[in-house]
């Protein structure tokens, strides 16, 4: 048990930058605005609600596993993507803001590459997107 408390502190300091909401100017643009979401399912919006506090949340198709999400449909005020590290914003849309968060679906190539020791798997980044000129 004291083992276990000890190493409390050192997991949720590992987790903390992933657990963040966005910057406070990202909130405040996004604030009362309808903001496309992707939808694997209701635990994934209550905390994309918790990342994005006070956008109308409105869900977009993303499958659940390691097909990577569609990008969001047009008509949006703004709309939230999963990104990878370096990959740019889809056609049509431009990056205002981004929160690195723990990948959770990885196909059966990328858990190799995982256990070979590629750790950049680990992280991608979600995105608040607005619409591009």
């Amino acid at each position: 048990p004291a083992v276990a408390v000890l190493a409390l502190p050192l997991v949720t300091g590992f987790l903390e930058p992933y657990g963040r909401a966005f910057e406070a100017g990202a909130v405040a643009a996004a604030a009362g605005r309808r903001v496309l979401a992707p939808d694997r399912f209701a635990q994934d919006q209550e905390l994309l609600r918790f990342r994005l506090p006070g956008a109308r949340l409105a869900g977009y198709a993303c499958p659940h596993g390691p097909t990577a999400c569609a990008p969001p449909p047009p008509g949006g005020d703004l709309a939230l993507a999963y990104l990878d590290p370096g990959q740019p914003a889809p056609q049509g849309w431009a990056e205002v803001a981004e929160v690195p968060v723990l990948k959770m679906r990885h196909s059966p190539e990328q858990v190799a590459r995982l256990a070979g020791g590629d750790l950049t798997l680990l992280v991608e980044r979600l995105a608040l997107l607005r619409p591009s000129p």
